[in-house]
């Protein structure tokens, strides 16, 4: 073959390969061999850009294989972020959480997971609807007696509640009875009438409504107006001992939030109907959570919650913002995700 000839099918072939790169940059081998990380959470409809990034490989393109393990409430994340059991933790957070990190422990807040929107009912405080309709309940008032599920306390949910009961219902917690009931069974408590009512978030608000067991009577944008409600939290072996792969997870995180933010399209339903169990019609009607693409973080939503917890004595005293959030690792991922690849 003469020089120029097989010049120009080198240059061709090194073409075919780019243009196939290219087409698909997150498909390509990770530069990183993968490294398993332990992501404690529970399945709710704010997981969907962790969802994302593993079946779209973005976090396998850092060089991250996570590994889902279910936690059902904030509190018992804790313990095993600061043990090295659980890398990660993605939910809601409390009291608890500045509580360790005010006695030492390598806990850091690092992204946002979900945030309260305007005309956000993504996050509902619901009454079954048998009480409704046979008029047991008609107004806020009508909960004296009746039997509220609770999270995890000296949550956003407790604040919640407060705001509810106090402001609107103007009742006291002695007016109630609070029955700790994990979010994931939600759904069953209000089938077995064992809860009147409770503050949840999706997907159970649009199960709730469609099986007609429970009704939202208030939005969470009405009580707690651009709340942090969730967050991705670090933990030791992240923060400590391996800093430079929580900077890959929180890239490929990244990366599944911006795609998260291109709204309902088939590919994202198709992911998070994979993960819920929920049907395409389900998915559509639910309201998808607030989260900011680039990660970012309502600071001051997260120190408003700490001083209404030391007001209300679930904390001794206020934390300082830099033991309690880190933002470093969703700025260094804008500046890798903008680097070609």
């Amino acid at each position: 073959m003469r020089p120029i000839v097989r010049y120009a099918a080198t240059l061709l072939a090194w073409l075919g390969v780019a243009v196939g790169v290219l087409a698909v940059p997150w498909l390509e081998a990770a530069p990183f061999p993968l490294t398993p990380v332990i992501l404690g959470s529970s399945t709710l409809l704010s997981n969907a850009p962790i969802y994302i990034a593993i079946e779209e490989g973005y976090f396998a393109a850092w060089g991250v294989e996570a590994r889902l393990e279910e936690v059902r409430m904030s509190a018992q994340a804790w313990p095993s972020l600061i043990a090295g059991q659980l890398d990660l933790y993605a939910g809601s957070y409390n009291a608890g959480l500045v509580e360790a990190i005010r006695r030492g422990a390598r806990l850091r807040i690092v992204a946002d997971k979900w945030h309260m929107g305007v005309n956000d009912r993504g996050l509902a405080f619901m009454v079954r609807q048998d009480l409704i309709d046979s008029g047991r309940f008609r107004t806020l008032r009508d909960l004296r007696g009746l039997r509220i599920s609770v999270g995890s306390r000296g949550g956003a949910g407790d604040l919640f509640r407060q705001r509810v009961l106090r402001n609107r219902a103007f009742l006291t917690e002695e007016d109630v009875t609070f029955v700790q009931v994990p979010s994931a069974f939600v759904l069953d408590a209000f089938k077995a009438k064992t809860i009147d009512a409770a503050l949840t978030g999706e997907p159970y608000v649009t199960r709730l409504e469609t099986l007609r067991l429970a009704r939202i009577v208030v939005t969470g944008d009405e009580v707690l107006p651009r709340a942090q409600l969730s967050v991705v939290v670090y933990g030791t072996n992240l923060l400590a001992r391996n800093p430079g792969l929580g900077q890959r997870i929180m890239n490929g995180y990244v990366r599944g939030t911006r795609q998260y933010n291109e709204g309902k399209t088939e590919r994202n339903i198709a992911i998070i109907r994979k993960y819920t169990g929920d049907d395409e019609a389900t998915v559509r009607q639910m309201q998808w959570p607030q989260i900011h693409a680039d990660g970012h973080l309502n600071v001051e939503s997260i120190m408003e919650f700490q001083a209404w917890w030391v007001r209300e004595g679930f904390l001794p005293q206020v934390v300082p913002r830099h033991l309690v959030v880190d933002l470093t690792f969703t700025r260094r991922a804008a500046l890798d995700l903008a680097k070609p690849r």
